[in-house]
């Protein structure tokens, strides 16, 4: 019947139809297991344990799945990561769970950064997608680091993360697609994001994992989780900054997390493998080579970034360079997890002004990163030789920049890609720094606030200081 159906269509649709026929066949022979095709470059691979197909039973051996999923925006790093740290804890409990009743079911946690040209890419300067890159290598070197330790202290240890996976594509695809090909029962993500293309990603992608039975996990990096705007959506965050800090200085801040104790305790509590039990069928369970695009080398994320920016951007950059102040050490120096950790120990052991004058001097202001942002290296930025004209004019850098101009160029790029958490930033200030206290009447702090009152604020820290007064050199 179909072929009498295709006969009597016109020869312009021929072509359409077969292919619809095609597609319904591939549905029907594929629904009952949902398979999801997907065909990426293979250019570097994790092992994990996978099950072989299956009826939909929850009893079958081999190892449990979760998947952290990175979306690039304040989440590309290991320490204090909620969704590193909600997956080992998910691992932990489900070790010990198995340990108790002897089944030698493990947990395997996979990252995975899913590169969307349109969402990391598009219009982006050379210096933010090397940020981008140096970020990614960063934390690819991290996990890799940290489950090395851990397996080779303990040679009876197996690794609870797999290494960092990177796939091309639109997230709404990749990440189902993956789900399915290595059988994940979990996903753990960040908040929507306030970039709506990105917001967008995650609550469709959030969507079908839910319609694919994933359970998924979402988690804050807010400092403030209790905050009446943070815990409702009908709740309006004040708009005077006195009546702010009113609500915000009595708030607790949320306490930071440390991954790596969390992973030492979710592998004490693994299963050895020289005690797990031997499966009585082995048919069961298979080594599936997970596919990866791997990193992508800089040069050839650049060429993406050109290739999703509109032509116009791209011929603007040809002839105007549009690169930052200071870009080069920013790039170099700040991007990466243990880059911005040093620096933000080094600026509140030493104050804004050491620090400002150390870094941001103006023989360096002027100095891109890389060409410019898309154009050439000997086209000057007026953007950054003004800024370089102003600290040189200046008896010291300090003198010449803005308040907080020196900490908001060294950790903006670390928060938004989420090298730094803002907790952590704020607990190093709090807790890690010099405690100072007030020195004279003006210092701006309410009375009561002088001083460190609970263990989370050594230094004495709130909102409603005097911003005038900065905490800056002094402590």
């Amino acid at each position: 019947m179909a072929a009498t159906m295709m006969t009597r269509l016109p020869s312009s649709m021929t072509f359409l139809a077969s292919f619809c026929l095609l597609l319904h066949a591939f549905v029907t022979n594929h629904d009952n297991t949902r398979v999801l095709a997907f065909t990426t470059t293979n250019t570097a691979k994790a092992k994990v344990t996978a099950i072989a197909s299956s009826s939909s039973s929850s009893s079958s051996l081999g190892a449990t799945k979760s998947l952290v999923w990175l979306t690039g925006h304040e989440d590309l790093r290991l320490n204090d990561h909620g969704g590193f740290v909600n997956a080992l804890l998910e691992a932990r409990k489900s070790n010990v769970k198995n340990d108790d009743t002897n089944n030698n079911e493990s947990h395997v946690i996979v990252p995975v950064f899913v590169l969307d040209p349109k969402i990391h890419l598009k219009a982006k300067s050379n210096a933010s997608v090397t940020r981008l890159y140096n970020c990614l290598v960063s934390l690819e070197k991290e996990i890799a680091s940290l489950t090395t330790t851990a397996t080779s202290s303990d040679s009876s240890s197996s690794s609870l993360i797999a290494p960092l996976m990177v796939r091309e594509g639109q997230a709404a695809w990749v990440i189902p697609s993956l789900a399915n090909e290595i059988r994940a029962s979990s996903c753990h993500v960040i908040d929507d994001d306030v970039v709506s293309n990105m917001r967008q990603s995650q609550r469709l992608t959030c969507k079908l994992l839910h319609d694919m039975d994933v359970k998924v996990h979402r988690w804050s990096d807010a400092l403030r989780p209790t905050a009446p705007w943070a815990a409702s959506e009908a709740a309006i965050m004040p708009s005077f900054f006195p009546d702010y800090c009113d609500i915000a200085d009595v708030l607790p801040v949320e306490s930071t997390k440390n991954t790596v104790d969390l992973y030492s305790a979710a592998v004490a509590a693994s299963v050895p493998a020289s005690v797990q039990p031997q499966s009585s069928n082995n048919n069961n369970q298979e080594e599936t080579m997970i596919k990866s695009d791997g990193v992508p080398p800089l040069s050839k994320l650049l060429d993406l970034a050109r290739s999703a920016t509109p032509s116009a951007v791209n011929e603007f950059r040809s002839v105007y360079s549009t690169f930052e102040p200071y870009e080069k050490v920013i790039t170099d120096k700040w991007t990466t997890e243990r880059g911005v950790q040093k620096a933000l120990q080094e600026y509140c052991r030493d104050g804004k002004t050491v620090f400002a004058n150390k870094y941001f001097i103006a023989s360096d202001c002027a100095v891109p990163a890389s060409s410019g942002g898309g154009g050439s290296s000997n086209i000057k930025s007026k953007y950054a030789a003004a800024a370089a004209r102003i600290v040189r004019g200046s008896p010291s850098p300090s003198e010449g920049m803005a308040l907080r101009e020196a900490p908001t160029r060294c950790f903006s790029s670390a928060l938004s890609l989420g090298a730094l958490s803002a907790r952590d930033a704020l607990d190093t200030a709090r807790n890690r720094s010099p405690v100072t206290p007030p020195l004279w009447i003006g210092d701006g702090k309410k009375g009561g606030t002088t001083t460190g009152s609970t263990h989370n604020n050594l230094a004495g820290l709130f909102p409603s200081d005097n911003p005038l007064w900065g905490r800056s050199s002094e402590g």
